[in-house]
């Protein structure tokens, strides 16, 4: 079919949409040619009998990828146009400028083919309609998106290829850039150098992010940045330091001379891209000592190891998930466990003054059940401050010369039997290897014309391979768990801490963060389960031994008030002999006993806690030897206060007792004179 003969009147009386396109803004600058081409295609609608004022320019995707429709307006707005039949005829350059998606141009072929609207490029007019159009139209799209594929693994390879040398540049953090020949270098500007090195210093001390930013904001320490974009990119700017700014610091190997490539791995899903970060060791490069570091290799590996402590999961279960270690008094924070639900057990803390300070008292509370169910608490253990005590002199008694030298015997024949599994994993490997060769050679052999065997021994080398594979992966993967042997210097290193454990542990210039290492370095887990009358701990060792021990459980706030059974034998015996509430107070504080609350002996506190301990005091004392009290006598006899202590005052009256300081008790037949008949 000529092309003259595909273009129906019904065609000319509709517009002509001429769609201009190029990858990139720098194509659209640079190859400007490209762009003069496509619309000079404006003439050629022109010549085939469209009106000037009827051909549509649509030039919005100039610079934009034609891999996907997603971010192409002027695609949208052809696809929205040819479906509503206002477009007769598409023109473009060729068929990569519409698309290089092999589903974008196949809707663009339906859509243009169910609205009878041709499509026009350098090569000729088509018509979807027609088979051979169609069929044409349809290899021309597929080559584009293969030209596609091709311009990516070129680039791709050769960008992967300059990585693996380590000369591909890339943006570096601050503290680095690059010089005349594309090099690594410190940054010349020494403030730059002096303030990347004190943030590691700074970590290094504190083992948090948090902590070190806190730290470094007290100091006032700006943070120096400059920007990949905008106004001012390039160029140095100093500005307030963030939590994101260290994190970023920490986590990147670079700091330590280390060249890493490809990290991250994107793949296309129906979301959108999305990135994982796999292991090094599937890294396209990772080359160490690429360039002068500010920290050792060491020191980036320990830096690793305390961000993974610190980060908080959600699986609070696992033992090997710990918490941060913090600055309050709970020793145990981050490690201790329920012994009911195998949950960990959260930390509260009670402050209250005492001795002129605020003091804060440490309890562990399992409440993760209440939080799930809004059930009761499975556990409020009050007593922190006596399992802490605990522990801590379990752990001085355990930390002598002799356990350590001990432990180191058992570490190195730890390591010789793990020597000896590592040979016969070895062997297996080496075995699953050979079955391998084997089956690759059984394959190679085969009569190709012999299609059924070939099959079986394809198959059967697959499997070998798979096989070797995983044998390969775990045995590497349990090697690097495997432990060492104990040198001399560690060995020697070890024995002067076990003799100098108990003054570094009971040093009140130790931290309690500092001791929550110790704890952590030792112990894996310790599980806590509360009695009525006592507590069990059942402490997990790094070391794979356990150990069990049993506590008294602490008293109850209103226990603690009490008053001590010494004190209350006194005041008991003060009142056998009559003594009166003032002068037992006296006694009291004469022996320097103080009340529950730490507080001194005065008259009330001591009837308050004859009172409370149902103690028989004085007035019921003296009724039952038949004394009276001079109240009553008064009103009996209709004598005064006065008239009465004349008596007593004058020696008339000597048989009498003193319960208080103003309250004195008679007996009554001294005052029978008085009596009424």
């Amino acid at each position: 079919m000529e092309p003259n003969k595909k273009i129906s009147s019904e065609h000319l009386s509709r517009h002509a949409a001429l769609y201009l396109r190029q990858s990139s803004v720098r194509q659209v600058l640079e190859n400007q040619e490209s762009t003069k081409r496509q619309y000079a295609l404006r003439q050629k609608a022109i010549s085939l009998g469209w009106p000037d004022d009827m051909v549509d320019t649509i030039d919005d995707d100039l610079g934009i990828s034609g891999s996907s429709a997603n971010s192409r307006s002027g695609f949208k707005k052809l696809i929205s146009e040819v479906s509503q039949e206002n477009i007769g005829i598409v023109i473009s350059m060729e068929a990569s400028r519409l698309s290089r998606n092999s589903s974008d141009w196949s809707t663009l072929l339906e859509i243009c083919s169910l609205t009878r609207t041709l499509i026009l490029d350098e090569d000729g007019l088509y018509d979807p309609r027609d088979f051979n159009d169609r069929m044409l139209l349809g290899l021309k799209g597929t080559m584009s998106e293969a030209e596609l594929h091709y311009l990516h693994a070129r680039m791709r390879g050769g960008l992967e290829n300059k990585a693996r040398r380590g000369d591909l540049k890339f943006h570096i953090p601050v503290g680095y850039v690059y010089d005349d020949f594309d090099q690594l270098i410190k940054d010349p500007d020494e403030n730059v150098q002096a303030v990347v090195r004190l943030i590691f210093d700074t970590y290094a001390r504190f083992h948090t992010c948090q902590r070190t930013l806190k730290e470094l904001r007290s100091q006032h320490v700006l943070f120096p940045k400059k920007d990949r974009t905008g106004y001012n990119r390039h160029t140095l700017q100093w500005r307030e330091i963030t939590h994101v700014h260290i994190l970023h610091m920490i986590h990147n190997p670079i700091y330590a001379g280390i060249y890493q490539f490809g990290l991250r791995k994107s793949s296309k899903t129906l979301h959108g891209y999305h990135t994982v970060k796999q292991d090094k060791s599937k890294c396209i490069a990772y080359i160490e000592n690429h360039h002068e570091a500010y920290i050792s290799m060491e020191q980036y590996n320990l830096n690793q190891q305390y961000l993974d402590e610190h980060r908080l999961l959600k699986d609070k279960s696992n033992p090997a998930r710990a918490t941060a270690t913090r600055q309050g008094c709970a020793l145990l924070q981050g490690i201790a466990y329920c012994g009911k639900c195998g949950r960990r057990m959260g930390v509260r803390y009670t402050t209250y003054p005492a001795y002129g300070t605020m003091v804060s008292r440490p309890s562990y509370w399992c409440v993760e059940e209440k939080l799930q169910t809004s059930a009761d608490a499975c556990q409020r253990v009050c007593s922190g401050a006596a399992i802490d005590k605990a522990v801590g002199d379990v752990l001085v008694e355990m930390i002598t010369p002799l356990a350590m030298s001990s432990v180191i015997q058992v570490q190195n024949e730890l390591v010789e039997r793990d020597r000896e599994i590592d040979a016969l994993k070895r062997k297996n490997v080496e075995r699953c290897r050979k079955e391998m060769e084997t089956a690759r050679t059984r394959y190679f052999n085969t009569d190709p014309a012999n299609t059924l065997v070939a099959k079986r021994l394809e198959a059967d080398w697959n499997e070998k391979i798979r096989i070797y594979e995983e044998s390969a992966a775990s045995y590497e993967k349990e090697r690097k768990q495997n432990l060492d042997t104990v040198d001399e210097r560690t060995q020697r290193k070890l024995m002067e801490l076990a003799d100098d454990f108990k003054s570094l542990w009971n040093n009140e210039n130790v931290s309690n963060e500092e001791k929550k290492r110790m704890l952590r370095f030792l112990i894996e887990v310790i599980l806590i389960t509360q009695y009525d009358d006592h507590i069990h701990l059942s402490i997990r060792f790094k070391t794979g031994s356990s150990k069990e021990l049993d506590i008294e459980r602490g008293k109850k706030s209103y226990e603690t008030w009490r008053t001590p059974n010494e004190a209350l034998s006194l005041i008991s015996n003060g009142l056998d002999n009559f003594n009166t509430t003032a002068r037992i107070a006296d006694i009291l504080n004469a022996q320097g006993l103080k009340s529950g609350k730490g507080l001194p002996y005065t008259r009330e506190l001591v009837n308050s806690i004859i009172k409370f301990n149902n103690l028989k005091p004085l007035e019921e004392r003296y009724s039952e030897m038949g004394y009276t009290p001079q109240s009553e006598i008064q009103r009996l006899t209709g004598l005064t206060g006065k008239t009465i202590k004349m008596f007593r005052d004058k020696g008339r009256i000597t048989n009498y007792r003193i319960a208080a300081n103003t309250k004195y008790w008679y007996r009554l037949e001294d005052f029978k004179g008085f009596l009424p008949s």
